[in-house]
């Protein structure tokens, strides 16, 4: 059995991630799987220190993996929240704890690592786009459904568009050639355009501004931006983890 000091937990809607290590181990379940996952995760480490969570999951929802990790785990349970400013970055919401603690770590650990004005980018079911500003401030952000969800959504509101996916080869932005394309591609495109469209508009006022990218489909619209780009997995563990090491934390 390894030794590890901390175990993090990201509960998502419908998803929960975990990682430990410095990130080399991660893993994930749905929530009908997750008792037997956290068994199997007791099998495999001893965590020393304590564990550590984030959540945009629903009390409720939460309510049961947090009476098993109680009962697997003998360590003090933390939670990542919100917080009017952290690490020297200032929520930009006037409700602070209304925004997503997910985008909050997001941008935490983003800032972190550079030091400059950045824009964070998080594409998964739901694409959020968040910019932080040289002197730390979080200017705002968008929330737009990312390109499976935006696609999903376009076919349930539609009769007649039915695309057939013996016709969609791969990714692309070109001009659809036929209605599968047309989906597909569109959906893609506006994903770039907003994301170029942001990030142009913040080089203006600082030249030395970063593009920062995570969530599942950043490896695939990375390179179809034609902009500099970084690509960070984990973002959201790495600002827990930056959290933690701050005693930015609340007991559970």
């Amino acid at each position: 059995m390894k030794q590890i000091s901390t175990l993090y937990f990201d509960f998502g809607n419908s998803r929960v991630k975990w990682s430990w290590d410095g990130w080399s181990q991660q893993g994930h379940a749905d929530y009908s799987q997750l008792a037997a996952s956290l068994q199997q995760i007791k099998a495999m480490v001893s965590v020393r220190d304590s564990i550590v969570l984030a959540s945009v999951a629903s009390e409720k929802r939460l309510a049961e993996p947090l009476k098993i990790l109680r009962a697997l785990f003998s360590v003090p349970i933390r939670r990542c929240l919100v917080t009017q400013e952290a690490l020297g970055v200032r929520c930009g919401y006037s409700e602070f704890s209304r925004l997503g603690v997910d985008r909050w770590l997001a941008l935490l650990a983003a800032r972190k690592m550079n030091q400059s004005a950045v824009v964070v980018v998080d594409l998964g079911t739901a694409a959020t786009l968040d910019v932080v500003d040289g002197a730390g401030s979080h200017l705002g952000g968008y929330i737009v459904s990312g390109m499976h969800l935006a696609v999903a959504g376009l076919l349930s509101g539609t009769d007649q568009i039915k695309p057939a996916m013996e016709q969609h080869s791969a990714p692309e932005i070109a001009f659809g050639r036929n209605t599968t394309q047309a989906v597909y591609n569109g959906s893609l495109r506006c994903l770039i355009a907003l994301i170029k469209d942001v990030y142009n508009e913040v080089l203006i006022d600082d030249p030395e501004a970063q593009l920062v990218l995570t969530g599942g489909d950043a490896a695939l619209i990375g390179p179809m931006l034609g902009v500099d780009y970084q690509l960070h997995e984990g973002l959201v563990f790495k600002g827990m983890s930056a959290l933690n090491e701050h005693g930015i934390t609340q007991a559970v």
